[in-house]
């Protein structure tokens, strides 16, 4: 396992070290779980978008499944920005056929007992929580791969 992620990235940023990322590979499995930080800074949603699209393509090309992970924002950004983010995940989990864990932090965001005073970053138990909920999905995603 390899953690590539890093507090505070945007897709583009991710984009960028991705050669970085398929040096340590090549990956049975990645959880694409990238966006948040574009969203939360009101980013251009088209690149978020291709930003993904381009890091799921070089995944696949790497022989890599990928499970990506849905994000959504605070309903305090304005709705017709929230509801394009939020669409990014399930457009393109159908259109390159991937399983969509459809929102990473359910139950999790805006508790005050499960995050951070920030109310955006989990704490401990938010985490547990988390990794239980993604256990779900990443199961049945290892049960796919072939034996080695």
């Amino acid at each position: 396992m390899v953690n590539a992620g890093r507090s505070g990235d945007t897709s583009a940023q991710g984009l960028r070290r991705l050669d970085w990322n398929l040096k340590q590979g090549p990956f049975d499995l990645v959880i694409l779980a990238l966006g948040a930080n574009d969203g939360l800074r009101r980013m251009d949603l088209e690149s978020l978008e291709k930003n993904l699209s381009q890091m799921i393509e070089r995944f696949t090309q790497n022989k890599s499944r990928i499970l990506l992970c849905g994000l959504k924002l605070p309903i305090n950004y304005d709705p017709k920005y929230r509801e394009r983010f939020e669409g990014i995940f399930p457009k393109l989990a159908k259109q390159h056929r991937l399983t969509l864990l459809p929102f990473l932090l359910e139950d999790v965001a805006l508790s005050t007992d499960l995050n951070l005073n920030d109310l955006i970053h989990p704490n401990a138990e938010g985490h547990r929580i988390i990794a239980r909920r993604l256990l779900t999905y990443v199961v049945p995603e290892l049960e796919k791969l072939p034996l080695r």
